[in-house]
């Protein structure tokens, strides 16, 4: 992932799981695995959690507790991919992000779907990391676009989104069903641009 981690996989972290990669975050290890079933729970308790944090209301953000549901089955189906960051040491989830075919395109466009950081992890460059590999995923499922779709008063997250090669669009594409996220980002997916901050937060 262009310097961002050291493939280690077949390692092990405190909770048992292989975790297939480091992520360089100073002090802290962290470590990125694929998601597994037994995340599911706490990866739905911490999207709901950030989601109060950042004042959305569930009506608002359109969050149907059946899309939070069984996370690792949703993304076992091909040309999709979910990772979750996790505490190497102790084996906690802190967030996770994943990608899917864009609902009503034509298949050619991935959609960054859930990619979300619990307070602890942020600071860290981990939402640039795991956004990093998310690309390079998406070139290697034959994507040739990456779409997003967020909430206007997420700032700080678009502008990392920005540094990393996304557009800004007038039109949603595809039928996601978001309907307040009002800020439409378009990537195409070739070279990686890495000249974000480490430090950038990421929701």
């Amino acid at each position: 992932m262009h310097g961002s981690e050291n493939n280690i996989s077949g390692a092990h972290n405190a909770s048992g799981s292989c975790c297939t990669h480091h992520l360089n975050s100073g002090a802290n290890p962290y470590c990125l695995r694929v998601i597994a079933p037994e995340d599911d729970a706490a990866l739905k308790d911490l999207i709901l959690s950030v989601v109060v944090e950042h004042g959305i209301t569930d009506s608002e953000y359109n969050t149907n507790p059946s899309e939070l549901e069984e996370l690792s089955v949703q993304f076992s189906s091909p040309g999709c991919r979910y990772w979750v960051v996790e505490e190497a040491a102790t084996g906690r989830l802190l967030g996770g992000g994943g990608l899917a075919v864009l609902p009503g395109g034509d298949g050619s466009i991935c959609e960054l779907q859930k990619l979300y950081l619990h307070p602890d992890a942020r600071g860290h460059g981990l939402g640039k990391q795991l956004l990093e590999r998310l690309l390079l995923d998406g070139i290697e499922l034959g994507y040739r676009q990456m779409y997003l779709e967020i909430h206007p008063t997420l700032v700080k997250s678009q502008v990392l989104y920005e540094k990393m090669g996304f557009q800004r669009i007038e039109h949603r594409l595809g039928n996601t069903g978001h309907e307040c996220c009002g800020v439409f980002m378009l990537r195409p997916l070739t070279l990686l641009n890495t000249s974000a901050s480490n430090t950038e937060p990421v929701l």
